[in-house]
């Protein structure tokens, strides 16, 4: 697996805006080089996947704690504590195991942010009012923290949280759900573990305030991954939607300004 240099994801529509995409060097897809940006335009039309350099970028976001094996939450689901600036390590401020970071239900934002044994920075996530959630595996060493000054507090749960639905507070909002429909937070989703393999249809979910863009980055077991660009504006009531077959030992990294419905495909 190639080294990567880890940065803060940002939330940039990337190529929501095609008619001023261009400037692709040669990249590889699907096995076949692309010389021009015709075959990175063609693979967003057909299905929203980001391919070429901008693959490259976002690709950054990715540490390498995301491929190894899921862990799973603990058994005490009383478990909470606040997040500050005061680094918290795994192993020994907290055990080892999956944990759920939420953002307090009220305007403003906090950022997440974990770092490796010797203290460098290896992936931060911003929360918000539209997208308060983020589950991750925490492993021995690691060393968590968020910011704390005029931001509210963020709170590291031992258990699932549902994300905070904006849509609670506006009852002519919500859209009735599918059998079998699942919503996803930001965080990482083992399939086999977290999310049954099959096919789905993926959206953004269109509740109050659900505008803007989700990635969605599978992770394959080899190392390799392909990210797809969801959008949605619950204000026009339209979005992306893409369908993806999900395989056992596959990874979803999720990484939304709004909730990402999962919905089988019968």
């Amino acid at each position: 697996m190639r080294k990567k240099n880890y940065v803060l994801l940002s939330f940039i529509p990337l190529l929501a805006a095609c008619s001023s995409y261009t400037g692709v060097i040669s990249q590889q897809y699907d096995g076949e080089r692309i010389e021009t940006d015709t075959a990175v335009l063609a693979a967003y039309e057909e299905k929203y996947e980001i391919v070429g350099d901008e693959k490259e970028v976002l690709g950054e976001a990715l540490p390498e704690f995301f491929y190894r094996e899921p862990l799973r939450f603990g058994d005490d689901e009383d478990y909470m504590h606040p997040l500050t600036e005061e680094p918290l390590t795994v192993g020994v401020d907290l055990p080892e195991g999956r944990y759920t970071i939420v953002k307090s239900e009220e305007m403003g934002t906090g950022y997440f942010t974990v770092m490796d044994t010797e203290g460098t920075k290896v992936f931060e996530q911003l929360l918000d009012f539209t997208q308060n959630t983020l589950e991750l595996n925490l492993y021995d060493g690691m060393k968590i923290t968020a910011n704390d000054g005029y931001s509210p507090r963020l709170f590291i749960f031992g258990k699932p949280v549902a994300p905070f639905d904006p849509s609670a507070m506006f009852a002519d909002t919500s859209r009735p759900e599918v059998e079998g429909q699942k919503r996803f937070g930001n965080g990482v989703y083992h399939i086999g573990k977290h999310i049954k393999p099959g096919e789905y249809n993926l959206e953004v979910g269109l509740n109050y305030m659900a505008t803007g863009v989700n990635y969605v980055y599978v992770l394959q077991t080899d190392g390799s991954f392909n990210i797809f660009e969801l959008t949605g504006d619950y204000r026009e009531g339209v979005d992306s939607s893409i369908t993806l077959s999900l395989e056992e030992g596959q990874t979803l990294f999720i990484a939304s300004k709004s909730t990402t419905v999962l919905t089988p495909v019968e």
